[in-house]
């Protein structure tokens, strides 16, 4: 199965190397990585970073990925519209990571490198939150400095 990864910044290659190793290791994976993502990113998603995102995760496809996971945070939204336009599976982090937030207890603890991405996941946490019917008491950590200057 080959599994295309798309990043923003290179930091986030190796993490995912590593995981993939110790949970999937007969996966092929591909890391496609775009920093304009992040240096043309300003806080918000703008219909040319929605469509240039939407247009990379069809490039996956027609590079015969069986399924997409993106790594860049602040670009998850788009998940939601690109699933229309491809026919492999298309994921971000938030699902699995905020419903295994959710399962662990009210009191979530969120770190964010950027402020977009702390406003994503605070709505993703209340989210999945929603949808196993919990409460949670988010903890929200702005930590600009987690990344290199993109500029």
């Amino acid at each position: 199965m080959r599994v295309t990864m798309i990043h923003a910044i290179a930091e986030s290659i190796p993490p995912v190397r590593l995981a993939f190793g110790d949970e999937f290791p007969e996966a092929e994976v591909i890391n496609v990585l775009d920093e304009g993502f992040l240096i043309d990113f300003d806080d918000r998603l703008t219909p040319q970073l929605r469509r240039r995102m939407s247009e990379l995760i069809g490039y996956c496809q027609d590079n015969k990925a069986d399924a997409i996971g993106l790594a860049c945070s602040v670009y998850a939204p788009v998940v939601d519209s690109a699933r229309d336009l491809v026919d492999v599976p298309s994921v971000s982090s938030y699902g699995p990571v905020m419903a295994d937030a959710v399962a662990a207890g009210p009191r979530v603890g969120l770190i964010a490198s950027v402020p977009a991405t702390m406003r994503n996941s605070e709505y993703y946490l209340k989210l999945a939150a929603e949808e196993a019917g919990k409460s949670v008491e988010p903890h929200l950590c702005l930590a600009e400095d987690l990344i290199p200057d993109a500029g």
